[in-house]
């Protein structure tokens, strides 16, 4: 058996009362979203003039310099500290085998 879905049917004459009262809550949601977008717009435009864009290599060629500076900073303060702990170790076990040799 078919089924048939009942179909509700609007009146055919609505009152010009109430296409009012829907009109303009209607009008100020579209004027408030009109002003929210001119805003954006204008903050877009703002960005983009206070910060120029910069090109993807020239990004990367800051980056890079950057990472090369924080790099050899780190190994001039750890490098030596770790040598001189790996020399004193190496000393350490040299002393003993001529020690023990005796």
């Amino acid at each position: 058996m078919e089924e048939i879905a009942e179909k509700k049917e609007l009146p055919e004459e609505v009152e010009e009362e109430e296409i009012a009262e829907l009109e303009v809550p209607l009008v100020e949601e579209v004027v408030v979203k009109k002003e929210e977008l001119a805003e954006e717009e204008v903050e877009e435009e703002v960005v983009k003039e206070e910060f120029p864009s910069i090109s993807e290599e020239k990004i990367e060629t800051i980056l890079t310099k950057v990472a090369s500076d924080v790099i050899e900073k780190v190994a001039r303060e750890v490098i030596p500290e770790v040598a001189e702990k790996i020399i004193k170790e190496e000393i350490d076990a040299l002393k003993k085998r001529i020690m023990s040799e005796d």
